[in-house]
Formats: C-alpha cells, sequence, structure tokens
C-alpha cells in the first residue's frame, strides 16, 4: 500500500505527473480565481471527484500550488484552500506568455480575513459558472478583478470606487453587466451609503458610455445584513431600484446555483 501524504507540509518525496498535460486545466483555474477550496474546484473541475483530488495532492506535494488552511474553533479538517504557487505561475508563463505574463500568486502570507474575503468572490463566480453550466442558458463572456477592472472602466476612480469583481453574463435576451461587492458586514452603514452613492454618480455621469444593462451585485454574509444594506439603496430616490441587486450568501451554493441567476438574469 502505498504511504499516505501528509496533508499539511509537502512530502520529501513527491509522487510523480504523470502526462501533465491533464493538469494544466486545473492550474489555469486556480490561476483564474487567485484563491479556491476545495468544494469550489471540485464543482468546476472538468474530471470526477477522486481524480481531482488526486491531481490536487500531486500539483502540491510538487510544489506547482500552495495549500492553505485556517484552523477554526472546533474543525478537525479545515477545508483546505488552494494557490498558485511561484513555480506553477512560471510554467503557465512559459505555456501562454501574453496570457499569464503578469499571473498571480499569493508573494507573501495572507491574513484569513483577506483570504477569506477573496474565497466569497470566488464562491459567487463558482456558483455563477456551475449554474449556467446547468441551465445551459448563457455564458460568463467577461470576468475582471483589482486592477483589471480599473483598467476596463478607468473613470471609476474619479469616483473613488474599486469594485470587488466585474463580469458579464451573455443570455437569448442580451448581455447583463456587474459590478460586485462582497460584503462580509465589516463596513459601517455610513460608509457603505457613501459608496452606493458614489456609484450612483458613476453611472450618472458616464451613462452615455456604459453598457444598458448594468447594475450593482452586493453578496452579504446574513439575511438582516441584506435587508439594511437593501434599505439604504432603495431609500434614495434618485436612482431606480433595480440598478442595485442584494442577495446574501444563505441564498445559493454551489449545490443550489441555479437560486444565484434568478437575481442576476
Amino acid at each position: 500500500m502505498a504511504n499516505r501524504l501528509p496533508r499539511y507540509r509537502r512530502s520529501e518525496t513527491p509522487p510523480n505527473i504523470r502526462n501533465f498535460v491533464a493538469y494544466i486545466p486545473l492550474l489555469k483555474m486556480i490561476s483564474d480565481f487567485h484563491y479556491m477550496n476545495t468544494p469550489q474546484i471540485v464543482a468546476l473541475a472538468e474530471t470526477c471527484k477522486t481524480n481531482t483530488y488526486d491531481k490536487l495532492q500531486k500539483l502540491y506535494h510538487n510544489g506547482l500550488v500552495e495549500r492553505l488552511y485556517y484552523p477554526q474553533f472546533g474543525d478537525t479538517f479545515p477545508t483546505l484552500i488552494y494557490a498558485l504557487t511561484r513555480k506553477g505561475a512560471d510554467i503557465l508563463r512559459d505555456l501562454e506568455p501574453e496570457k499569464y505574463n503578469d499571473v498571480y500568486y499569493p508573494r507573501d502570507p495572507r491574513s484569513y480575513i483577506f483570504v477569506k474575503h477573496e474565497l466569497m468572490i470566488s464562491n459567487i463566480r463558482a456558483v455563477l459558472l456551475r449554474g449556467l453550466r446547468e441551465k445551459s442558458n448563457g455564458e460568463v463572456t467577461a470576468w475582471a478583478v483589482d486592477q483589471a477592472i480599473i483598467d476596463l472602466f478607468p473613470k471609476l476612480k474619479n469616483h473613488r470606487l474599486i469594485p470587488d469583481g466585474y463580469f458579464a453574463v451573455k443570455t437569448k435576451k442580451g448581455t447583463v453587466h456587474y459590478f460586485i461587492e462582497a460584503d462580509r458586514g465589516t463596513m459601517t452603514v455610513s460608509r457603505f451609503n457613501d459608496k452606493i452613492t458614489r456609484y450612483r454618480l458613476f453611472f450618472r455621469k458616464n451613462r452615455k458610455e456604459l453598457p444598458a444593462r448594468f447594475r450593482v451585485l452586493t453578496v452579504t454574509p446574513t439575511p438582516p445584513r441584506t435587508t439594511n444594506l437593501r434599505k439604504i439603496a432603495l431609500d434614495n430616490k434618485e436612482d431606480k431600484a433595480s440598478r442595485f441587486v442584494f442577495c446574501d450568501e444563505t441564498q445559493f451554493s454551489l449545490e443550489s446555483p441555479l437560486a444565484l441567476l434568478r437575481y442576476i438574469i
């Protein structure tokens, strides 16, 4: 029987990777998402669960992906989180220099709060992709985070806005565009109100340059938080209520992805 590989440290004798081409889609997906936990990867992988687990093991023990974990009180086996390593980034850069010239990988240790926020954004994307795959009624034609959003919409800087994400979904009815606000419940109500005001000003001043169907999707951790933030957006009489869309993480999941689509499409 083969020796069991350690979970939280790399093996001194990593298993061989045969047919490396089969591992590239997994490397690319983790790179595109920045951070993904195991359930997210399994939900989107093109192979079965057992095969995906095996590939993740080999990628980790060969130093191509980082395996992060943040033990919480009472967690015997915390969910593993994956990100690219420099070695993995170098391989993608060699394969496709133009696309992966500035590929993301964590240069320094990241706090649990930071990674949890990143995972929230990854989960929105994973649920969206899984829902569209299940429904077969649309496709994600654009996705951007960080500086890539500013590159697409440079006038956001004039309003001191940096959305957590941007995506576009094309359906038979046309294309809808969304900025994402992944709210962890840490922002004060007054700060959120200020952000909503800046979004309204951005859309009003740039309406001729922006697509017609452009909204802001705010995802919160709990229903009460959603209710409070929605009230702030709807209290303002200047803007159409449909510009701002709210939901919380309890309303959708990788197992029930269609619930998120109802808010978006």
